[in-house]
């Protein structure tokens, strides 16, 4: 029944002309760095922003699994605090690799008590998760607290879905069709998968590395993070031409 509805609203969107959400892709991403590297925004917003970009595409993450729903009120017991996210060594295939981990408490796909985990890996590319998070904690003037929302502005508010999304298509002015597709907060959570199909990835890979339901998902997490580590690294590799790696600080600090 659910699937069927979903085919009824895909075809009336067809029939009435509604625009549908379009992945953030490869392009776009480099797009919105390069973006807020020429923004007169603060350093601290900058990197705000790009390793909120960065946690989404490569954890296939809901916005709403990084970010407040509200500025000034958040729910414990759903919101990704400072103590879900830790910064760490994973030992993957007998070797120690530096990882960020993203504890979900409430993740959608499950409502296991315990939530899930999901470990972000360096990528060796501009948009490494992990070299997004060390400079953002190295640069943010709001700490990063344990009973605090992980993202907050300056004045130490909630950084918000909402709010993400207006920064989102400030920077993707110009660039973005939205007559073709619109692309908002939610279209990281397309995106990675996007890219992986783009460029051969079996099915099961895709639902591995975005979590898409299958109860098998949590064995994924919990034991195969050999591929998801060499997904990430894979892709970079693949869909990322010579050159346009950024390694270490640049003059515009991300």
């Amino acid at each position: 029944m659910v699937t069927g509805f979903k085919q009824r609203d895909l075809l009336h969107d067809k029939l009435t002309g509604r625009v549908g959400r379009a992945p953030i892709t490869i392009h776009l991403m480099r797009v919105i760095r390069s973006r807020l590297r020429r923004s007169g925004w603060p350093l601290w917003r900058k990197r705000l922003v790009w390793v909120v970009a960065a946690f989404a595409f490569n954890g296939s993450f809901r916005i709403h699994e990084l970010l407040s729903r509200s500025p000034t009120e958040f729910d414990p017991t759903s919101t990704l605090l400072g103590a879900d996210v830790k910064m760490g060594v994973s030992m993957v295939n007998k070797a120690e690799v530096k990882t960020v981990k993203v504890h979900l408490k409430a993740p959608k796909e499950t409502r296991l008590k315990q939530g899930i985990s999901v470990d972000l890996f360096p990528t060796d590319s501009f948009m490494c998760p992990v070299v997004a998070f060390s400079k953002f904690v190295a640069s943010s003037p709001v700490p990063v607290v344990q009973g605090r929302p992980v993202f907050r502005d300056l004045g130490g508010k909630g950084y918000t879905g909402k709010a993400f999304n207006a920064d989102l298509k400030s920077l993707l002015a110009g660039q973005v069709d939205y007559s073709e597709g619109k692309v908002t907060s939610h279209s990281f959570r397309a995106g990675l998968a996007t890219e992986m199909a783009r460029v051969g990835y079996s099915d099961a890979d895709i639902m591995t590395v975005g979590r898409w339901h299958s109860m098998a998902f949590l064995h994924y997490i919990k034991s195969d993070r050999i591929k998801r580590m060499k997904v990430g690294q894979e892709l970079a590799k693949t869909l990322l031409q010579p050159g346009t790696r950024v390694q270490g600080s640049s003059s515009m600090g991300l």
